[in-house]
């Protein structure tokens, strides 16, 4: 089968599309040419214009890579101009750089004007690929992890946050507020609460005083997580 010039991943089971991704992208170039020859955006960048995929899609490939690999996630948060840009560019057929197109929204959620999106995208070429579309993770699940004290899965649940471009401050709001409830429902004792707290406090003062988005939105947290899920609950 001839590889598309551009995949749609339409779903919400990020596991199995980054390792979609990782296999596209192992096709294309070695891990250590992978900075020179991919580039991410994200449809809800408003700073994005149609003349960024005409130019990205014009960039050629580094010696050793056999194409490049732009990669658009968020794509039903594109306004009208920038979806027709992009069906444009995809039925034009670039020849140096696979396009993959994800968007996250099951199905069941998705507007009339994503689903013309997504039609007008495999009219153009785009090989669409379906991914399980469970119910998607909240915060509330990351609550739930930590008073389990499951660490492991509250990163996993945290990472698809992020990944869903989450706000810092909506998470840790939502984690602030559920340990307030389980504080009422006896889930933690005086102290386990009295320390949740302190964490939750000092991970808001270094995120109103980081400049870093790595931080922001990975370090801080993650630690924050990680000692919250580890607390002992007295």
């Amino acid at each position: 089968m001839v590889a598309p010039a551009a995949y749609l991943f339409v779903g919400s089971d990020e596991l199995h599309k980054h390792e979609k991704l990782e296999l596209i992208a192992k096709e294309l170039f070695p891990p250590e040419l992978r900075d020179l020859n991919a580039t991410l955006l994200y449809g809800d960048d408003h700073q994005i214009s149609p003349q960024d995929f005409k130019e990205c899609l014009s960039l050629l490939p580094t010696e050793g890579a056999r194409a490049r690999l732009l990669v658009l996630r968020m794509a039903h948060k594109l306004g009208k101009s920038l979806r027709e840009a992009l069906v444009r560019n995809i039925a034009a057929k670039p020849q140096k750089t696979i396009v993959v197109i994800d968007i996250p929204e099951a199905r069941g959620d998705m507007s009339s004007e994503t689903q013309d999106f997504i039609e007008a995208l495999e009219g153009a070429g785009a090989r669409l690929v379906r991914f399980k579309e469970d119910v998607p993770l909240n915060v509330f699940d990351l609550g739930r992890c930590i008073t389990e004290q499951q660490a492991g899965r509250a990163l996993q649940v945290l990472e698809e946050l992020l990944r869903h471009r989450e706000r810092a401050e909506k998470i840790l709001g939502g984690l602030s507020w559920q340990w307030e409830r389980f504080f009422s429902q006896k889930k933690i004792g005086p102290k386990g609460y009295a320390r949740g707290v302190k964490l939750m406090l000092d991970a808001d003062r270094k995120l109103k005083s980081s400049v870093s988005a790595y931080a922001r939105n990975h370090a801080i947290l993650e630690i924050m997580v990680v000692k919250l899920s580890c607390l002992e609950r007295g």
